[in-house]
């Protein structure tokens, strides 16, 4: 970890580290989710209204942008909060790849991720074998803009950094 509580190792996403990813494309700029978990028609865990996408902290919701981050097998799992339920997934049945959280029972979505870094505390989130990586849609800014898993292209769009998560970015 750097003086500015930013992640520089994949072995710092472990143990119930609670953090908050930062666009490259702007300071205030995080991955949020929202929604909530509900029992779907046949009892299959499901979210309402599902939405992982690009968040402005300065909207008021800076708890819907911290993940619990904990280690895998080559990589690591991020829960949305404190809620082992929920994780934060590739699904490979959205054209192109989206990020969404699910609880953990739900088949056919891959919950690992991987960082590369690229400059200094500045990564791109992969999917576990590197295929993929989070994108945001068109190099948007706005609230809500989809966060998409996208071919590594080496963009800002692509580019994020992690920082020990608190209630206000910056702030401890």
């Amino acid at each position: 970890m750097d003086a500015c509580n930013n992640l520089t190792s994949q072995d710092e996403f472990a143990n119930g580290r609670r953090i908050r990813f930062i666009s490259y494309l702007g300071q205030g700029l995080v991955i949020g989710a929202s929604g909530q978990v509900v029992s779907g028609p046949i009892g299959i865990p499901c979210m309402e209204s599902p939405s992982v996408a690009l968040s402005h902290l300065s909207n008021g919701n800076a708890g819907n942008s911290i993940f619990s981050a904990q280690a895998t097998d080559g990589g690591f799992t991020l829960s949305r909060g404190g809620d082992s339920r929920q994780q934060l997934s590739w699904s490979a049945y959205r054209e192109p790849l989206t990020l969404f959280c699910n609880e953990v029972t739900v088949i056919a979505a891959d919950p690992v991720f991987t960082v590369t870094f690229v400059d200094g505390c500045w990564f791109t989130l992969n999917n576990a074998d590197g295929s993929m990586v989070v994108d945001v849609a068109g190099s948007g800014t706005d609230e809500g803009q989809p966060l998409l898993g996208w071919d590594p292209n080496g963009g800002d769009n692509q580019k994020w950094r992690a920082e020990v998560a608190t209630t206000v970015l910056g702030r401890r």
